[in-house]
């Protein structure tokens, strides 16, 4: 049963991972094997990182720019003669924005030219939200003309609930024109259920209204 919850969550965080598992693989390799640190602009610092032969995700190198925060607003990827290069997921790089509490609320993704380009899900640009906790609460896709997409998963945005443990207990699609939709699963809402130990226990499906719907656990 869980498979299937993270599968459906899948919506939400596949773009995400691209950004957030990448910034945090890449950090991790920042030591004396990398690259010199170099100055940018005042508030930014940007670190190099190169190797002799292209890695899994097929990237020589890489560059990353900081805010005063030190919050990483973008990534870029670049092949063994040190030019700019498509990684395995169809672009570039990617920035993003951050709110005053250090949430990523925006991530975009460029092409080699440095200009918004889809990504492998579809996708060219998404949001997110967090409500008072920084719990993620929102996601919403968008397209080049920056028009809400849908992605591969057949949805524009997602909306999250969480109880007072801040587990998570319900997600909510939605199409293009705002309104609940069925994915490509034909699912509408999702609701989890946990524990005392805050161990998932229950999951159940639902299309549109409150009418539960069978559905195959994958």
């Amino acid at each position: 049963m869980e498979g299937r919850i993270r599968k459906k969550f899948k919506a939400a965080i596949v773009a995400s991972l691209a950004v957030v598992l990448v910034s945090l693989l890449y950090q991790k390799n920042i030591s004396a094997e990398s690259g010199p640190k170099e100055s940018a602009k005042s508030n930014e610092e940007v670190y190099v990182k190169l190797q002799p032969t292209l890695d899994k995700d097929g990237i020589g190198g890489w560059r990353a720019k900081y805010d005063e925060r030190d919050n990483e607003i973008e990534i870029s990827f670049f092949g063994l003669d040190g030019k700019p290069i498509l990684n395995i997921k169809g672009y570039a790089g990617w920035r993003a924005k951050f709110d005053e509490r250090g949430n990523r609320i925006e991530a975009a993704f460029f092409g080699l030219d440095g200009k918004p380009i889809l990504d492998e899900d579809g996708i060219a640009r998404m949001t997110m939200k967090y409500d008072e906790r920084d719990n993620w609460v929102e996601v919403a896709y968008f397209g080049l003309d920056g028009k809400p997409i849908l992605d591969k998963d057949g949805i524009a945005r997602m909306t999250m609930k969480y109880d007072e443990r801040d587990n998570w207990v319900e997600a909510a699609y939605f199409g293009l024109d705002g309104k609940p939709i069925l994915d490509n699963d034909g699912i509408a809402r999702m609701t989890m259920k946990y524990d005392e130990r805050d161990n998932l226990i229950e999951a159940a499906y639902f299309g549109f209204g409150d009418s539960p719907i069978l559905n195959k656990p994958k």
